[in-house]
């Protein structure tokens, strides 16, 4: 029998909180990609600033929009208090970059602080000036198509009438419980009867509310009127130096990108104050001189050793306004001197920090959150957006509701005289304190573009100093590797930060179960280079989206690691890919890559999915439900498309099986042609008897999912028509619980058997080829809440295997719906008696599993 893989597709009616994790690569499809796609941390503004695409607004006014509303609901990384860098890519081909980076106030200098770091990090002299709202407002008025008023709006419903805290939010608050509980504003806005609210809980905050109000009506009021006085009264109250000059003064700089021309494309990011850009176009050009890009150990290691150069090299750059930075940015972009580093790096060992010329310490900045945006017309935001740590200084402004940023924590504090720290370089005097500098940042909002000056992705991400490595790392995997937008950015990560000399890799589980680890074999070849390795649960949140080309038209793909996902396919009308965020009651649907050419999906949606293999046939269902359809209508459409452009695999001159459930619980199944189902069910029912989870996980798990697959082969050989054969008693048998206990029982947990074991008594039939289509419209999902899942497959024989296997995946081991279909997959056969498995980015079993005989 040929066979490839076996497609499954998995259709969810989820209840996942917006923090769930899980990004999915490839086709699928949503309404709002017809107008753009928006990428941001929290599901609310993501659908914010598509709601603004839809009517029309350019990139720039979803922008706007989304970050104003992850002010509200993402108040531990952004903000009011905050600041900003901006990269706006017009459809005609310019770029600008909006740096709305925080300053030092008029009363700073770089010895106020006499050496005490916790001053700077933490509390009212921490604050530096904020500038997100001065440059939201001015490159809304440059670009921007709607009213302000309109884009502020929807901030202002979610601080009045409230919003879920979400998990990661409440991570944030746990590990900053005790300063919060210390400050009077904050304790007012996230507490309840002397505890923190808990995931789920609805937090609201008037006082911002009213902000947003009057900003809406007039954003001077922030930086020259009533407003901005509240803000520093309550500063000045706490002891704090900023003052309404500060803020009467503050200045959007708006400034040319820094570019680069590598790996056959124009990478443009933000420049100095940010370290960023520069550091990005540093490692692209010190790795674009290698060839062999298949050794991951090998890559691994000339990443990080480029990463190292990187770092000992940006902290010599500095605020333009303050340090001539000409040489040392000129540098950082060169060809010739990425070359001269290049040459220092050995493949076959790492160094001190001393080898790679550093001279200054580096600045450890946190959090920040990301948003990349494509608009219809292909204007593209990349924005990182920032109050710094969590909770910036956890300061609350009482009479504003604002957070305010620490980000005086960002510049580099003068050692006092007579300090001697041995083995540690000295602070950088280029990022020192003075009266309206800005801090050096390690931010690095980027947008791609072709050679022929088409855009070809948006790429941020949140993670303070990592987050120039992860945007590296993606690019790497994308430009270098040809790894599919997915797998660029779900990929684990290391990290290096030059001092200390160690390299952090991602070991972390999300929320929701999933889990990131960075290989055994990148580790053991890092390792043998003398690397030092230490394992990490702080992650960097990446938003790629990358733009193809496919037979004349483009889509956009727009992919997340680690806050979830929703995602618009287009076809030849040129609509958008967007993953964006799972939510409450949203509907995910995902398929596996099958045949070349196709893509995993993931689709998260308000109006009804169509999980198919065709992404035209997906488009025709979807129509369908968006006018009103029934889950059904909608798979006789798709049905048919499917027949005319999957000839090979479906036709109306062949058959099929169709499960029917209604909101009303009823379910009925149309000519019942099938025997998987039931050997499904089978499957479960005796791996139900180890004991779920536990007596199914690991490669015991495994071995014991093989063996009860045999048994449902032997058992469906013994099925046929009812029409034509009595089979109540087979039927019977194989839904008994008993009878699975039974077999269970006849499963060694040590060895296999010869075919004869399992009670076969005849040959196999061999089916093959398929497909499938899972729908749920949205009228069933709202009206009945019971539907958890509706999965199906392509393969042939081979479709019970794996229908049974990506069940387990999600419902027992408790993996999001997107690995659950996945993760590689084994395909047992009695006659002959072989094992088949799929290798997925050189995944195989492990020799203790084949041990098993």
């Amino acid at each position: 029998m040929a066979w490839n893989a076996v497609l499954c597709l998995l259709l969810l009616a989820s209840s996942f909180s917006s923090l769930s994790l899980r990004p999915c690569t490839g086709k699928s499809h949503e309404v709002a990609g017809k107008n753009g796609v928006v990428a941001a941390d929290e599901v609310l503004c993501s659908d914010i600033g598509v709601d603004v695409l839809k009517k029309g607004g350019h990139a720039v006014d979803a922008a706007v929009a989304a970050a104003l509303c992850l002010g509200v609901v993402s108040p531990a990384s952004s903000g009011l208090g905050g600041g900003a860098f901006l990269l706006v890519r017009s459809a005609n081909g310019s770029t600008k970059a909006y740096d709305m980076r925080e300053t030092a106030p008029s009363c700073a200098n770089k010895t106020m602080y006499k050496g005490n770091a916790t001053l700077k990090a933490k509390g009212p002299l921490s604050i530096a000036v904020p500038g997100e709202l001065a440059g939201l407002n001015l490159a809304w008025r440059n670009y921007g198509k709607l009213p302000w008023k309109s884009l502020v709006q929807p901030a202002i419903r979610l601080a009045s009438r409230g919003f879920k805290i979400s998990p990661y939010l409440h991570m944030q608050m746990n590990k900053t419980k005790s300063d919060i509980m210390a400050d009077e504003g904050l304790k007012s806005i996230f507490t309840r009867n002397g505890s923190l609210l808990g995931p789920g809980e609805t937090c609201r905050n008037v006082r911002l509310a009213e902000t947003l109000k009057e900003i809406s009506d007039n954003v001077e009021s922030f930086y020259n009127g009533p407003l901005g006085q509240k803000l520093v009264d309550d500063v000045r109250k706490a002891k704090g130096i900023l003052s309404q000059e500060d803020l009467r003064s503050y200045k959007v700089e708006v400034r040319n990108p820094v570019e680069v021309d590598v790996m056959g494309v124009k990478v443009l990011s933000m420049g100095p104050p940010s370290t960023g850009g520069p550091s990005l176009a540093l490692m692209l050009n010190i790795l674009e001189g290698y060839t062999n890009f298949s050794d991951i150990g090998l890559l691994s290691h000339r990443e990080i050793e480029a990463l190292k150069h990187a770092f000992a090299v940006r902290m010599n750059l500095g605020d333009p306004a303050f340090v001539n930075v000409k040489c040392v940015l000129r540098d950082m972009l060169s060809k010739v001197f990425a070359e001269t580093l290049r040459k220092t790096i050995n493949d076959s060992k790492t160094f001190d920090f001393s080898h790679y010329g550093g001279r200054w310490n580096q600045i450890h900045d946190h959090g920040t959150s990301h948003i990349s945006i494509v608009d219809r017309e292909r204007n593209a935001v990349s924005m990182t957006t920032s109050i710094n740590a969590y909770f910036g200084s956890t300061f609350l402004s009482t009479r504003t509701g604002i957070v305010l940023n620490n980000e005086m924590d960002d510049f580099s504090m003068p050692q006092p005289k007579g300090t001697k720290n041995p083995g540690v370089f000295p602070p950088a005097p280029n990022n020192f304190v003075e009266a309206g500098k800005r801090p050096l940042s390690s931010m690095t909002p980027t947008i791609i573009v072709n050679k022929d000056g088409t855009l070809r992705a948006v790429v941020g991400g949140r993670g303070g100093s990592n987050i120039i490595g992860a945007v590296a790392e993606v690019l790497l995997n994308y430009l270098k590797r040809q790894m599919d937008p997915l797998s660029c950015v779900v990929a684990p990560r290391l990290f290096h930060q030059l001092i200390p000399n160690v390299v952090l890799y991602e070991n972390w589980t999300v929320p929701t179960g999933g889990h990131f680890e960075v290989p055994k074999e990148i580790r053991t070849a890092l390792t043998k280079r003398n690397h030092t390795l230490q394992s990490s649960s702080t992650a960097t949140m990446c938003q790629f989206v990358v733009q193809e080309f496919i037979n004349g038209s483009s889509e956009l793909i727009a992919v997340r690691k680690v806050l979830s996902i929703e995602a618009a396919m287009s076809s030849a009308k040129n609509n958008l890919l967007a993953i964006l965020h799972l939510s409450l009651s949203m509907l995910i649907s995902c398929h596996q890559e099958a045949r070349p050419g196709d893509r995993g999906v993931s689709v998260i949606s308000y109006s009804g999915v169509v999980a198919m293999e065709e992404g035209v046939c997906s488009d025709i269902g979807r129509d369908i439900l968006i006018r009103g359809g029934h889950a059904v209508d909608a798979s006789v459409a798709a049905a048919f498309s499917l027949g005319v452009v999957d000839p090979p695999f479906s036709s109306l001159g062949g058959g099929g099986i169709m499960l029917v459930r209604q909101s009303t619980g009823e379910s009925r199944v149309f000519d019942m042609l099938e025997t998987a189902p039931v050997r499904a069910i089978k499957v479960l029912k005796i791996l139900e008897q180890y004991g779920l989870p536990s007596g199914v996980s690991g490669l015991l798990g495994i071995h014991r999912t093989i063996e009860a697959l045999k048994y449902a082969l032997s058992s469906r050989t013994q099925l046929g028509d009812p029409d034509f054969v009595n089979i109540t008693s087979t039927l019977f048998s194989m839904l008994s619980t008993r009878t699975a206990k039974r077999m269970r029982d006849n499963i060694d947990d040590a060895t296999t058997y010869s075919s004869y074991h399992y009670g076969g008594k005849y040959m196999d039939v061999l089916d093959h080829g398929t497909t499938h289509v899972s729908v749920v419209d949205v009228r069933e999902t709202q009206l009945d809440g019971k539907v958890k899942a509706v999965i199906g497959g392509a393969g042939g024989m081979f479709i019970a295997a794996a229908v049974t296997e990506v069940i387990l995946n999600h419902f027992a081991s408790g993996m999001d719906p997107i690995f659950s279909v996945m993760a590689p997959r084994f395909y047992p056969k009695l006659n002959p008696n072989v094992l088949y498995y799929k290798t997925i980015h050189g995944w195989v079993p492990s020799t203790e599993l084949l041990g098993r005989r």
